[in-house]
């Protein structure tokens, strides 16, 4: 087989991989910088979407989790398109809070191809979630 021949199978499986990602309704709203409602499923899809997750474990009774409301939205504006933003209710998703060893909320963890490369707790603003971010979008 030649190289082009080769490239040109390359490419076509690249395109069918950007054209089911763009199927997925997820897809829309990262694209549109809206933090999503999350479990275990939407975090396994939206991994298929983007390489860089901010999840955010809060609570609906967590005064530092509703401060840290705008700056989770900011950043999902910000980098819409690159970095989508799930938001976990710990008290709807217990097994998946104690799966990720969230003793506290508001916990942040970001997941970059897979893997948790930052995670930081407590009402820690706008400009740590950037700066942390920031990082590893290319």
């Amino acid at each position: 087989m030649s190289e082009d021949h080769e490239l040109e199978i390359l490419k076509m499986k690249m395109l069918e991989r950007i054209i089911q990602k763009r199927e997925d309704p997820l897809y829309v709203k990262i694209a549109a910088g809206e933090p999503i409602e999350g479990d275990e499923q939407i975090i396994d899809r939206v991994a298929k979407i983007v390489d860089v997750m901010l999840l955010d474990f809060w609570a609906e009774w967590c005064g530092p989790c509703r401060m840290m409301e705008p700056a989770i939205h900011q950043v999902a504006m910000k980098y819409k398109g690159k970095v989508a933003v799930v938001k976990i209710n710990v008290d709807k998703e217990r097994e998946l809070a104690m799966k990720f060893h969230i003793m506290a909320v508001p916990t942040y963890i970001l997941v970059v191809n897979g893997k948790i490369v930052e995670r930081f707790t407590g009402a820690i603003g706008y400009d740590v979630l950037d700066r942390m971010i920031r990082k590893y979008i290319r």
